[in-house]
């Protein structure tokens, strides 16, 4: 999280919540989806670690560009991707 600003809360779902971030260095935004692992199962924790590779793999010119990922502390699931400006999916 050292490398990026948060700049607003743009939603929540059931998983977690999803942030507009502005990259300190290279000052594009991004999307940062954090998602905390202590107050879900374990098939919703799974699910979590499952769309960090998944996103990670995917390189399609129709899709939301995967900037990073992370697992902090044991504790929570932080996903940095492309922000799309005018609407949400």
């Amino acid at each position: 999280m050292d490398d990026y600003e948060v700049v607003e809360k743009l939603g929540r779902g059931p998983l977690g919540a999803t942030f507009l971030v502005l990259h300190k260095t290279d000052r594009k935004r991004y999307v940062l989806k954090k998602i905390r692992l202590a107050k879900h199962t374990e098939k919703s924790k799974l699910t979590a670690y499952q769309e960090m590779d998944l996103i990670a793999q995917l390189n399609y010119p129709y899709i939301v560009e995967y900037k990073d990922a992370w697992v902090e502390k044991e504790d929570y699931i932080y996903i940095i991707s492309g922000y799309c400006e005018g609407g949400d999916m």
